[in-house]
């Protein structure tokens, strides 16, 4: 498998760089884009993300990086691995040079991975996710936490938890008890035929997809929008579902004793792969 570092294609295996900044402090971002028919889903979305976030972090950005550089290279690494038809790139950016907590550089550095998945199109599961809250965490609002850091271990303690406890997901609130999103994306309910999900002012990563399904429904006068949510009120919901730019929407069967259809769900999951196809 190849890689692109710093703008050279390289083996897998030759990849050793442990003295950068993401592996000694988590001092980087990163982005996750799926390839579906051999097209980069909502691509410039994403480098809109990371450039957001390089600027939150104080990230020097070269004048040469601009989308049509990084479409250019990371479509250079897919043809290098004969990726064609579906995969997932990572794109990983971290502050280069040495100091300890206070850095010497804030020039970037990176790292571009692709990999192949068997999946076409985004797939409806065959069951639902059994879903609870996480105890073992909560996020904090602070000007990190909409981006995609590499310091998650937030997400990765969550993760651990929702596998001790035979749980496929758990949903993370914040410091104030809402809900802010969950260990693999971001969380949705649905109340009556609205569809609501966490505002950003309560912490959750804030997704591409989940800012592109909201333009879809926005654009198919689906009621929809971005308020506080207690666990309370996702217990009440009628339906719930969790979505990322890797697997799209998942809807959630059940949280502790409630159980949830998704009847809706399903229909926004067909609505938005529609949309999808329409753009090919």
């Amino acid at each position: 498998m190849l890689l692109n570092y710093n703008g050279q294609l390289i083996q897998q295996k030759d990849f050793a760089d442990f003295n950068n900044r993401s592996f000694r402090y988590g001092d980087g971002l990163f982005e996750s884009i799926r390839i579906i028919n051999g097209e980069l889903l909502f691509f410039h979305d994403h480098i809109q993300r990371l450039f957001s976030g390089m600027n939150v972090l104080k990230i020097s950005i070269p004048e040469y990086w601009d989308a049509n550089y990084l479409y250019y290279i990371v479509c250079e690494l897919m043809a290098s691995n004969q990726i064609t038809d579906s995969g997932r790139i990572r794109i990983q950016v971290w502050r280069d040079g040495g100091g300890r907590y206070s850095p010497g550089s804030n020039l970037p550095a990176f790292l571009i991975e692709v990999q192949a998945l068997e999946e076409s199109h985004y797939q409806w599961p065959s069951e639902g996710l059994t879903v609870d809250t996480a105890n073992s965490v909560r996020k904090s609002y602070d000007q990190l936490a909409n981006i995609k850091t590499c310091s998650s271990l937030t997400y990765v303690m969550a993760s651990i938890e929702a596998a001790d406890r035979n749980l496929d997901e758990t949903i993370i609130e914040n410091a104030y008890g809402k809900i802010a999103d969950t260990c693999t994306g971001n969380l949705f309910i649905i109340i009556n035929g609205k569809v609501i999900t966490p505002s950003l002012r309560d912490a959750p990563v804030a997704g591409v997809f989940r800012y592109n399904l909201m333009e879809m429904m926005r654009q198919e006068k689906i009621i929809c929008s971005e308020e506080s949510i207690s666990l309370a009120e996702v217990l009440a919901a009628d339906e719930v579902f969790i979505t990322n730019a890797t697997r799209g929407i998942r809807p959630v069967a059940s949280i502790r004793d409630k159980t949830f259809q998704s009847r809706m769900t399903k229909q926004l999951f067909d609505r938005f792969n529609r949309s999808l196809s329409a753009t090919d």
